[in-house]
């Protein structure tokens, strides 16, 4: 009953129809947009007038390919009642045209003024050009004149005032053309874009006509929303770490793009972590019988369910509204960050249109890591909990230490407590030294020999800073797979601080917190012993 009900309610509004009455062309400005990671929802307005009775409004210049079953249409005021809705596609409007054919000209008039001001740099030069032979050839008559005793001092200054002022003038011009150059030249670039934008709406455009009622003469406001793929945002961080002050300021920024063949000024914009799907329907629910559990029968179909699906409560939705940000649950499975006042988003994919979104402060501590078995060089981290209710949506993370940018990294997602880091490149103020001790083997027994491998390293760690620094350093010892090879670690060796690090057999940490200038010393030595007929193999590999 559920659905006939459903669908017949679908005919009631796709059937319904006043009398025909003037068709009212008017054209919408986008004024919302809610951005997905890819995708994005597009509301146009525009305000209306009717008159009291029926009328016929078509809305023109829309993005092609629009879906009658995927728009969604309003009208502010109540009183008025939405009645037939039809899409069609046709060419596009005069008006559109027009307006194409206007930037056009535009770019056309302005690569006129680059020629011109192409046409004063030869006159310039020419100039020059002339300037200089003038003042060769008037060289040489005076030198003769003077040779001869008939030299004019007066003419020859007059002629000196002459160049120089003509030579002034041809440069000044010049190095003034070259600022003009630079300027239309920029206003070239952006004539040409919004060619290339009017003319990439294509030929065809589609086009809403809607049948309205209304008790009374009214003006209000007409809405279309409806979806496209051409626009999508990611996050960008900006991890700012204090090593003096020990915390780190993490920013939010998201960028936006979007290629719908349209700029759009002024709009409320919306940004959410949820995929877009334009294809979603209602499921209909299936039904659950309970029974008491016999393990000896089997129920066709029935599947044991799986509840680890995250709990309501568990998302959060961020609205920024002037400079406070309000945080409440919302029970959804992402996050929507909604942009105070009114921005535009360029028509270009190479743009990037980035928004503070959310940010927060918190304690960190900076631990340099090192693993001398596969690199010398040290790396700092600032290791922090991540506090907030929003996670950290994977994205870009650009770091900075103490005001200095020290790199971009690809970041990943981080739920609310979870411990995370961030890198901070390598280490300058870490000197690390390995200095092999030297490996030998040898033989022995009598009855049974075996042959022996000892691995013999020094791992040296100075701490070049004013303040103290806390190291990690990691190593590993072979894990022995064969009851006839064994693995000794020598007495020498510096006991490490944890084992099996993340679950990964032999692979072993030391931590120690390094005073200013401080070098520390760590021993690590084992053996390895087996048949002496035999040959050891050592194969590397990450336990899963």
């Amino acid at each position: 009953m559920r659905k006939n009900k459903h669908l017949f309610l679908t005919i009631i509004f796709c059937s319904f129809a006043v009398g025909s009455a003037s068709a009212d062309e008017i054209t919408t400005e986008v004024s919302r947009a809610i951005v997905y990671p890819s995708g994005a929802t597009v509301t146009r307005t525009a305000p209306i007038r009717l008159a009291a009775g029926s009328d016929t409004v078509t809305i023109v210049d829309l993005p092609p390919g629009l879906d009658a079953f995927q728009i969604r249409l309003s009208v502010a005021d109540p009183s008025v009642r939405l009645g037939q809705v039809q899409v069609s596609r046709e060419a596009r409007s005069q008006a559109a045209n027009a307006a194409y054919r206007a930037a056009e000209r535009a770019a056309f008039e302005q690569r006129l003024v680059l020629q011109a001001l192409t046409d004063e740099d030869e006159a310039a030069e020419r100039e020059l050009t002339f300037l200089r032979g003038f003042a060769e050839g008037y060289s040489r008559d005076a030198g003769v004149q003077n040779t001869q005793g008939g030299a004019d001092p007066a003419a020859w200054r007059s002629a000196l005032t002459l160049l120089r002022e003509g030579t002034e003038s041809a440069r000044a011009r010049l190095r003034a053309n070259q600022i003009k150059r630079i300027d239309a030249e920029r206003e070239l670039e952006r004539l040409e874009s919004e060619r290339r934008r009017l003319g990439g709406r294509g030929r065809q455009a589609s086009i809403v006509t809607v049948d309205l009622e209304s008790t009374s003469a009214v003006d209000t406001t007409l809405s279309l929303t409806y979806e496209t793929d051409k626009a999508s945002w990611s996050s960008i961080y900006e991890a700012r770490v204090d090593s003096r002050a020990q915390n780190i300021r993490m920013n939010h920024i998201a960028s936006v793009e979007q290629t719908t063949g349209e700029n759009w000024e002024g709009v409320e914009l919306v940004l959410s972590t949820q995929q877009i799907d334009s294809e979603a329907e209602f499921e209909w629910p299936e039904s659950e019988f309970v029974s008491l559990y016999d393990p000896n029968r089997t129920r066709g179909g029935w599947k044991p369910q799986n509840a680890t699906a995250p709990a309501v409560a568990d998302v959060q939705e961020i609205i920024v509204t002037g400079s406070r940000l309000v945080t409440r649950d919302v029970g959804a499975y992402g996050v929507t960050y909604a942009i105070p006042g009114r921005v535009s988003i360029e028509d270009d994919a190479d743009s990037e249109n980035n928004f503070d979104i959310d940010r927060y402060e918190t304690s960190i501590t900076l631990v340099t890591a090192v693993a001398p078995v596969t690199s010398s060089l040290a790396f700092l981290e600032a290791q922090f909990n991540h506090t907030a209710d929003a996670p950290i949506q994977g994205g870009d993370m650009r770091a900075y230490l103490d005001g200095t940018f020290v790199g971009e990294r690809g970041g990943q997602y981080v739920r609310p407590g979870e411990k995370t880091s961030v890198s901070l490149g390598v280490d300058p103020l870490l000197e690390v030294r390995v200095l092999p001790q030297g490996d030998y083997e040898d033989e022995k027994g009598v009855i049974r020999k075996r042959r022996f491998e000892t691995e013999h390293t020094i791992y040296e760690f100075s701490n070049r800073r004013s303040t103290p620094t806390q190291l990690e350093v990691y190593g590993r010892y072979p894990v022995s797979e064969n009851r006839q090879v064994e693995v000794e670690i020598g007495d020498d060796a510096t006991p490490p601080a944890q084992r099996d690090v993340e679950d990964q057999p032999g692979i072993v940490r030391w931590d120690r917190e390094l005073a200013p200038q401080e070098t520390w010393r760590i021993t690590q030595q084992y053996t390895v012993s087996y048949p002496e007929n035999q040959v050891i193999d050592r194969d590397y590999r990450i336990e899963d």
